[in-house]
């Protein structure tokens, strides 16, 4: 009986503790929350993950969408957190141009991806490790004329090559995807290596499946990447994810090797040889630097994604829309007839005299949203805001859909009107409310560039030919994906203008 007694009082004891202990950590929860921006609940340590699995598994709500409305309740600065972690959502130009501009928000969240190696490359890279990184791609860019106007042929070659391969299908009906693809890829990979590709490359084509494939993945396995213990648990997603990324780092490595056997120091012919000539120097003169061998793979790979599949899928929003509005396809083409005119092709120089085509641009960025939630920082400490505090440790994501889609700044966000860009007096407005290269100090580096890209690609492909919807079925506008928002596959119908 004593025995019986002794343990009765111990495990009373026991249970006190375990009491208390859970109070004040619920206090301590409650006391964090009341400087937090307002938001949800959620569930102990999973957070708001079952409302996210709930509402896209049997709602079909893509995670832009179910953040836009959380916002719409709690603000368009709004937190909650996910996995323990707590998650500040802007929702808001004007908090994601002043957040960003911070210090403490220059971080990116830790990335984790089994065997592959993350926060080496300059977009997910913090501290000096991404600052010595992005000066020097920065200025490397800058050198071979990226983004300026001289750079401007180089664009407009690889626009003439992709008009020669369209005018064969001339009559026909195909989907776009591929020939967009690897004509923007081309670009990228002669200012990386100097090399680019045919269009009936069958090798090089499923290259380039694999790499909108390592996106669709990126955004299906979602917020598991900043989790290290999810690596634990073999999700599909996750292990394919793995594999298709690997074969990427691999085709890197060959790559990089080869540029290094044949380095000539004295004829630097583009941007790896730019960098290797960069880490020999350091190291010759002992001199430790962040532009190093460990960097570079990742370096490389995110420049070649970034700078291929966010402006071809801007420019398969392009082509969707105008098949959809063929008025505005029209209204395109004879702006560009009367200041062009039917002899050349477009150019740079004829951009500030295009308002039209250059409203068409930014409503189709708008309404495209390629990259719906931008890329989340991180806080380094903490950061007030406004009657608020942003914990340190904390995932800042901007729901660039939410506002490209805003119904208090868009009236009738939903509707393809280029018209909302345009004053009374014909001039551009409203287009720092387009945040498609995020903003502050993380800001794109490759802006400039994507930006002569789309602008050129889009006038020649308008000069040059009509495009029309294939059958009587509506168009999808809707997209999927949150890491990059891509259009339902479609095929058009293309023919040469008169």
């Amino acid at each position: 009986m004593e025995a019986l007694r002794y343990i009765h009082d111990n495990l009373g004891i026991s249970y006190s503790l375990i009491l208390c202990l859970v109070i004040l950590l619920a206090l301590r929860v409650i006391f964090k929350a009341r400087y937090l921006p307002p938001g949800p609940w959620g569930f102990p340590w999973l957070g708001m993950v079952p409302y996210f699995l709930l509402v896209g598994r049997f709602g079909g709500v893509q995670r832009h969408e179910a953040l836009a409305r959380l916002a719409a309740r709690y603000g368009k600065v709004f937190s909650f957190t996910a996995f323990g972690k707590v998650i500040i959502v802007l929702s808001d130009p004007q908090a994601v141009r002043e957040l960003f501009s911070r210090q403490e928000l220059n971080d990116r969240p830790e990335i984790h991806i089994e065997n592959i190696p993350t926060g080496t490359g300059v977009a997910l890279a913090n501290g000096e490790r991404w600052k010595q990184q992005r000066v020097f791609t920065i200025r490397i860019l800058e050198k071979y004329g990226v983004g300026k106007p001289a750079f401007e042929e180089n664009i407009a070659s690889e626009a003439r090559a992709l008009l020669r391969e369209l005018e064969k299908l001339n009559g026909e009906v195909f989907n776009p995807k591929h020939h967009l693809m690897l004509c923007v890829s081309n670009i990228i990979t002669d200012i990386l290596f100097s090399t680019k590709h045919e269009y009936d490359d069958a090798d090089y084509k499923n290259y380039l499946d694999m790499v909108a494939e390592i996106t669709h993945l990126m955004g299906t396995s979602g917020a598991t990447h900043s989790l290290p213990l999810i690596n634990l648990i073999p999700l599909p997603s996750r292990i394919r994810l793995s594999q298709i990324l690997g074969s990427e780092f691999d085709d890197m490595h060959k790559i990089i090797k080869k540029h290094r056997d044949r380095l000539d120091r004295g004829n630097l012919r583009n941007f790896l040889d730019e960098y290797l000539n960069e880490v020999v120097s350091r190291r010759e003169q002992g001199s430790p630097s962040e532009v190093n061998d460990a960097n570079l793979p990742e370096t490389l790979v995110q420049l070649y994604s970034a700078g291929t599949e966010n402006t071809a899928t801007t420019m398969r929003w392009a082509l969707l829309f105008m098949i959809g509005k063929l008025d505005v396809q029209a209204q395109v083409q004879a702006e560009l007839d009367r200041v062009v005119g039917r002899e050349r092709l477009p150019t740079l120089s004829d951009e500030p005299l295009l308002p039209y085509t250059r409203a068409t641009l930014l409503e189709i960025q708008r309404l495209g949203s390629v990259t719906p939630l931008g890329v989340a920082h991180f806080s380094a400490s903490d950061v007030p805001y406004r009657s608020w505090t942003i914990p340190a440790q904390s995932t800042v994501i901007p729901n660039t859909w939410a506002i490209h889609n805003d119904p208090d700044i868009w009236k009738n966000p939903g509707v393809f009107k280029p018209g909302r860009f345009l004053d009374e007096k014909n001039q551009i407005v409203n287009d720092d409310l387009i945040m498609s290269f995020s903003a502050g100090n993380r800001i794109c580096p490759g802006r400039h560039l994507a930006k002569m890209e789309i602008f050129i690609l889009f006038t020649h492909l308008m000069h040059r030919f009509q495009f029309r919807k294939v059958g009587s079925s509506p168009l999808s506008f809707r997209g999927h994906g949150s890491f990059a928002r891509v259009p339902d596959e479609f095929e058009l119908q293309i023919s040469l203008r008169e």
